[in-house]
């Protein structure tokens, strides 16, 4: 992952320059890292409701 992760960053800044990775590169990956973030949140809590108080 940190190797796939230095190659796109290393080509987004060769080929579109600082400007692209600061409009799109990093934009992308904090959603994505905010988006597991929040979907784990939910799930561990969704867990915890099922496991204690079942159907």
């Amino acid at each position: 992952m940190f190797f796939i992760a230095w190659v796109l960053k290393t080509l987004t800044l060769r080929i579109g320059g600082a400007k692209l990775y600061e409009s799109y590169s990093v934009p992308i990956a904090s959603g994505t890292i905010a988006g597991c973030i929040i979907g784990m949140i939910l799930g561990g809590t969704i867990w915890i409701v099922r496991f204690f108080i079942p159907f």
